[in-house]
């Protein structure tokens, strides 16, 4: 349900809908479900996008109907609000959810991700940074969060080595393999951004610069644009 692939998130959608039949009241399987729908706006895999937000936003009402302090129903509720361009309400839900559950590791995982997309790029590296703590054996995405607060503090080759990282752990997620990409364009690897870019382009026929520029939630949208800029000098499709 993680949504690395188009594959991957209908598969999960399909058993979340499964759990919810055997137990409409299950506040994860909600939750899950409503991750699906986000993952289809973000890679452009949904005919209707408007149909999927809808969605999205249903299971995530549904979900908190259920539980109002379910960490992960808050953090979903935090995932469409950020899609949305919505940053102090993503900020402020996720908050709310690590007040909840202090040691919950995905709660501060959540909450540095919209940070960094905020421009808090500080207090991004601390939320993950206890993530990491919290979860030490922790999932292939925690990476891509830690490369976004160093790239946000300007630290370029720990941010890279964190996002090589998570292509070795999630090989087939679009996101770590754009800002491995990213890094290597702004070290002035341009060879080598381009191999990659053409690897995994032919791999993936959905990679392309319109693909990742709905995983570009910057506030900032300059940044979003100087990401992009270096996508296209690695040569990704558009």
């Amino acid at each position: 349900v993680r949504g690395v692939t188009r594959e991957s998130n209908f598969l999960g959608r399909e058993r979340m809908r499964q759990a919810i039949a055997l137990d409409p009241d299950y506040a994860p399987a909600w939750v899950y479900l409503g991750w699906t729908y986000v993952f289809d706006l973000r890679s452009g895999w949904s005919d209707d996008p408007q149909g999927s937000l809808a969605e999205a936003e249903r299971c995530a009402e549904q979900a908190l109907r259920i539980d109002p302090n379910l960490p992960d129903a808050l953090n979903l509720r935090g995932g469409i609000d950020l899609t949305l361009g919505r940053h102090e309400a993503a900020i402020a839900v996720r908050r709310r959810s690590v007040a909840l559950a202090p040691s919950h590791s995905e709660s501060h995982a959540w909450l540095a991700a919209a940070l960094y997309f905020a421009g808090d790029a500080p207090m991004a590296e601390r939320h993950i940074g206890l993530a990491m703590r919290l979860s030490p054996f922790c999932p292939g995405w925690y990476p891509i969060i830690l490369g976004f607060a160093r790239l946000g503090l300007g630290r370029l080759a720990d941010a890279q080595r964190s996002f090589a990282e998570a292509c070795e752990r999630l090989p087939d997620n679009v996101v770590s393999h754009a800002y491995l990409i990213i890094t290597q364009v702004m070290a002035g690897q341009l060879e080598q951004a381009r191999r990659h870019a053409a690897e995994v382009a032919r791999r993936s026929p959905d990679f392309s610069v319109a693909q990742v520029s709905r995983w570009l939630l910057y506030r900032d949208r300059s940044l979003a644009e100087a990401r992009l800029a270096c996508l296209r000098s690695a040569g990704l499709p558009e």
